[in-house]
């Protein structure tokens, strides 16, 4: 517009950028005056050349922790980074609990816990952690940071521009409950911890999903390891152990990685072998006739001692060693007596087996050889001596 006049406008088709330089060029014959005399134009870029207001107002192009960001680090600072550069201004930085929206800590925009003015990051420090496995969110006031322009950024006012979880940093509580199963628990109890299984099958209680070691005696061996289902309750499957006694411990890590401390331990004996009975003999009471040490008797029932491992069960057995004529537990110093079953007349070889605590049979005693002699032979070729016969 402005044809015929001394002063031409020049309407653009769209509105120029915010903050940015311009130049005008002008083609030689783009104007003439009323004889005809053309206006020699503009070629260079210095003539006639502006900036643009600035006119656009700053954003949050990203933030560390990112928005949704979960198993942030409990002592993280809250990093934000702008489309320009921003200078610290006034107002408030609240970080607030998603759950029920207290306030956690309240963050003057000018205290010393904000660094970064004159730049496009601003670092906020908070005086204290986040609490473990907490989700957050930030708000931050429309009046804490402008541009160098004066645009000031809209800041946030929402529970889900700004938001995230904090890293779950608190161990789980030590594994619970750990005993021998019934089914490991071999022997005269199942329930006393003594085994004669070196791969004892053990159990306890953990938080649900956890990982579980279990530890051999020195705290450090691992013997075995599972996962607590969500219940809580694992079952681990042992190496194989020594004979002996073991304290088993174990510890759970939570999906975080936090590792609980030891549990309390649980006391098992692994015991895979049983020593044989010994020191079989007639006690002297069944040992009938003039001498006391010849296994010869009259007794139908005689009462046959020995040794054997304390507490464990010892079977007799008469010559073909499965004809079982008597039993007995051994007392705490390893020592038996049993009185047999009604034995035929003549010779005995007796042997006898022991099972001990464990559930370990061992092998055959030593035999003992006895005799049952009830009959007494009538005293034949009676006759007068001479020297009594007169006559």
């Amino acid at each position: 517009a402005g044809s015929g006049t001394n002063q031409v406008r020049i309407d653009p088709s769209n509105d120029l950028a915010s903050g940015t330089s311009y130049y005008i060029q002008i083609g030689s014959t783009a104007f003439d005056d009323l004889v005809g005399n053309s206006y020699s134009g503009i070629t260079d870029t210095t003539s006639i050349s502006f900036t643009t207001e600035d006119v656009v107002k700053p954003t949050l192009r990203a933030s560390s922790p990112a928005d949704n960001a979960t198993a942030v680090s409990v002592d993280s600072s809250i990093v934000l980074t702008f489309s320009e550069v921003v200078d610290i201004e006034s107002g408030n930085i609240l970080v607030k609990r998603q759950t029920d929206d207290v306030i956690v800590e309240e963050i003057d925009i000018v205290s010393s816990m904000l660094t970064g003015t004159g730049t496009s990051t601003i670092t906020i420090n908070p005086s204290r952690d986040f609490s473990s496995s907490t989700e957050y969110y930030i708000e931050i006031s429309a009046t804490a940071f402008d541009d160098p322009s004066g645009n000031s950024y809209a800041g946030i006012n929402d529970k889900t521009t700004l938001n995230f979880v904090s890293a779950d940093v608190i161990a789980p509580a030590p594994p619970a409950s750990l005993n021998l199963i019934i089914a490991s628990d071999t022997g005269s109890s199942n329930a006393d911890n003594i085994t004669s299984d070196a791969t004892p099958t053990i159990t306890g209680r953990a938080e649900a999903g956890s990982s579980i070691s279990l530890y051999g005696s020195d705290g450090r061996t691992v013997v075995g390891m599972a996962t607590a289902d969500g219940n809580g309750e694992w079952t681990i499957n042992a190496a194989e152990l020594a004979d002996g006694n073991h304290q088993l411990t174990a510890t759970a890590t939570d999906a975080a990685g936090n590792t609980s401390s030891a549990s309390a331990g649980l006391s098992i004996t692994i015991d895979t072998s049983s020593a044989k009975p010994a020191e079989l003999d007639l006690e002297p009471g069944s040992d009938s006739g003039s001498a006391k040490s010849d296994d010869v008797t009259v007794n139908l029932k005689p009462t046959i001692t020995g040794t054997a491992e304390a507490g464990s069960n010892v079977s007799l057995y008469d010559t073909d060693g499965t004809t079982l004529v008597g039993t007995s537990t051994t007392s705490d110093n390893g020592t038996w007596r049993i009185t047999t079953s009604e034995l035929n007349v003549g010779v005995h070889l007796i042997t006898s087996k022991a099972i001990d605590t464990a559930g370990n049979t061992s092998a055959a005693s030593t035999v003992l050889s006895i005799t049952i002699d009830i009959a007494t032979a009538a005293p034949t070729g009676l006759d007068l001596a001479t020297s009594s016969d007169g006559g």
